[in-house]
């Protein structure tokens, strides 16, 4: 890993590619700087000058200006927005009474339901369990929108990201990895291509949805 020598012969990590999660999040959120001395005694100043260069080095490597992945995300979280008021309105109304043109709206939008059941018990079944769908979808939506507020934050360099932000993240990562991410294990560096990678396929699979 290539080092920078100081004045006082000190060895400094000033990469996020020196440098793992663990340590990353260690500097950041707790301000122990210690993990960035490879040889020798730093001094505050050094440490705080080898640090600056960390973080920002890791900020280069995010996707800041990816106004695109912004736009989609922000679409669909008006989408999803719509879609449980919707639900959640129609719902109301086809609780007192039959409309086919709201029943005819809700399949239009994945709720294959037969509305015009006569049995009351199975009517009230059959809108608990587009209730219940359509709370999942509420789900996607607080989901969404913690994510895009992680985004905000994080392609600023994670300055105002906060620890619980931080780990949120890396548990949304490790579910798009399929394999949960060892922090002690992964620099900085390639945590950073993991997000960009999402980010990407974000886009990719939010662009194959439109042409559906």
């Amino acid at each position: 890993m290539p080092v920078t020598e100081s004045q006082s012969a000190c060895l400094l990590r000033r990469t996020c590619k020196e440098i793992s999660v663990t340590d990353y999040k260690n500097c950041l959120f707790r301000k122990d700087l210690s993990s960035l001395v490879i040889e020798g005694k730093a001094t505050e100043e050094e440490l705080q000058a080898a640090w600056e260069d960390v973080f920002f080095d890791y900020g280069s490597y995010l996707k800041s200006d990816d106004t695109s992945y912004q736009v989609l995300i922000v679409r669909d979280i008006g989408i999803l927005k719509y879609h449980t008021v919707f639900v959640e309105h129609a719902l109301r109304y086809l609780r007192e009474e039959y409309d086919m043109h709201i029943a005819g709206e809700l399949r239009e939008i994945g709720y294959n339901e037969n509305f015009e059941e006569k049995d009351k018990e199975r009517l009230v079944a059959i809108h608990n369990r587009v209730e219940s769908l359509c709370k999942t979808k509420r789900f996607e939506l607080e989901m969404l929108q913690d994510e895009y507020e992680r985004y905000l934050k994080q392609k600023d360099g994670g300055e105002d990201t906060s620890e619980e932000d931080f780990d949120k993240n890396t548990i949304m990562l490790s579910q798009y990895l399929h394999y949960p991410i060892d922090e002690d294990k992964t620099t900085a560096y390639k945590y950073v291509m993991i997000y960009n990678s999402y980010i990407a396929d974000f886009k990719a699979r939010s662009k194959q949805a439109e042409h559906e």
